[in-house]
């Protein structure tokens, strides 16, 4: 009788337990080890690890955390010096929540220097290992003076989990810099510089002034570009201009009056022909919305109709900052040419080729299918799907917080946000939040 009772209890006090778990609908973090998620939906998985535990595989780079975000957002900031590890993420409940950090300028601030989409060299070079599924696909974060943070999709708990990576060298990034996130040799790279009115201290000019994201090392590798060969001084800007041509600024900083001058070319592998300051700037202008993908205008023309609507940026002309798996770098896009308007910058993400093509092959041609999306600073936001246009909302951020980017990674959208003061940066990190709760 008192074995029979005993076994009644086990019985309820299991029962409530699946209740409540199964009940708890909410988003969800786990450390990198084991790779599962100790929620409602990994509880199968969790309880049978000991006997196969997962592991991950694919690149060299250290795992953080896995994500399995739902409706509710997980957010994260970049850790400060009072944590052990400089620019690292750490979990937070909310940008309500974050560290009291004190505004920096934000050349030497540890915030979002921009995202960048790109494909998993393995994956070309081993196309039975991975399939058609976009399992390759990376999403690269480059935090300011640390390294990259990079999400990738979770091949061992599914589409709608994420993999978080880390590639840093804070020793050697710390004093300078991020002037530009780009593509080079299809691997995301970072231009890193001194900063003329906020260099720290006694810091020469960096020995490879490019760090290249490799798949085989957990250290970003530092490299010079073959550009670099054909002018003395330091690359201090790097922009790819509405031409399709590279533009950049060079600075002899070791002078006693330092020098400025400003080159175009067509590629990074090329020599660069020097121009005026003038021709520079328009290397900067955006480029006409109609020029690269039916998307990406009538994405343009929607989120201008809507914005001509809102009181506080109905006198501005937007301008989406695209990244995209098919462009070199974040790139500029506006409703039409414009000269002399004042913008507001939307940040986005664009990928045209529909389900079911070729992820190798980013030139395919298509009838215009696709998805585009932008975000405005407080979260408003704009998106086409497969020629048809809606708004959307992210979480609310606090007072003189702003969201500066947003990519996808299989379900997952990540958006970055910072604590803006003039030219400072407060706190600052990133969010996850199910992309399918939006409607993208």
């Amino acid at each position: 009788m008192k074995h029979r009772f005993t076994a009644i209890l086990i019985f309820l006090f299991s029962l409530f337990s699946f209740l409540i778990f199964s009940g708890c609908q909410r988003s969800s973090v786990a450390a990198a080890a084991p790779a599962v998620l100790p929620d409602s939906a990994a509880a199968d998985a969790a309880a049978g690890s000991e006997e196969t535990e997962p592991v991950i595989t694919g690149p060299d780079w250290p795992v953080l955390a896995i994500l399995k975000p739902g409706a509710n957002p997980i957010w994260f900031e970049y850790s400060g010096p009072e944590f052990g590890k400089p620019g690292e993420p750490r979990q937070i409940a909310s940008p309500a929540e974050a560290s009291l950090v004190d505004f920096t300028p934000w050349p030497l601030s540890y915030y979002s220097a921009g995202l960048l989409p790109f494909y998993s060299q393995a994956s070309f070079k081993e196309p039975a290992k991975f399939g058609q599924s976009r399992l390759d696909s990376f999403l690269a974060l480059t935090v300011n003076r640390c390294g990259f943070i990079i999400f990738g999709n979770d091949p061992v708990n599914g589409p709608g989990c994420s993999v978080v990576y880390k590639a840093d060298d804070p020793g050697g990034w710390d004093p300078y810099s991020a002037a530009c996130v780009f593509l080079y040799d299809q691997k995301p790279a970072v231009l890193l510089y001194r900063d003329n009115f906020f260099s720290v201290p006694g810091a020469g000019p960096p020995e490879y002034p490019v760090r290249l994201l490799e798949e085989t090392s957990s250290v970003p590798t530092g490299i010079n570009l073959p550009v670099f060969d054909d002018f003395s001084g330091e690359m201090t800007a790097l922009n790819y201009g509405p031409d399709q041509n590279w533009y950049y600024r060079v600075t002899q900083s070791d002078k006693s009056l330092p020098e400025t001058a400003y080159y175009r070319t067509a590629g990074l592998a090329q020599p660069g022909q020097k121009i005026s300051q003038g021709e520079y700037r328009g290397g900067s202008a955006p480029a006409n919305a109609g020029d690269d993908a039916p998307v990406i205008k009538t994405l343009a023309l929607f989120a201008a109709e809507n914005i001509s609507k809102l009181p506080d940026y109905s006198q501005k002309t937007p301008v989406l900052r695209m990244i995209s798996p098919f462009f070199l770098c974040a790139r500029d896009f506006a409703p039409e040419h414009t000269t002399g308007a004042e913008f507001i910058y939307l940040t986005g993400y664009f990928i045209n080729n529909p389900i079911g093509s070729d992820p190798a092959d980013p030139t395919e041609e298509n009838d215009g299918s696709g998805l585009a999306l932008a975000v405005l600073p407080d979260g408003r936001g704009f998106a086409c799907r497969e020629k048809s246009v809606f708004t959307f909302s992210l979480p609310s951020l606090p007072q003189g917080f702003a969201y500066t980017g947003a990519g996808l990674i299989g379900n997952t959208l990540i958006a970055t946000w910072e604590e803006q003061q003039e030219y400072s940066i407060g706190a600052a990190g990133f969010m996850a939040l199910d992309a399918q709760t939006l409607g993208l």
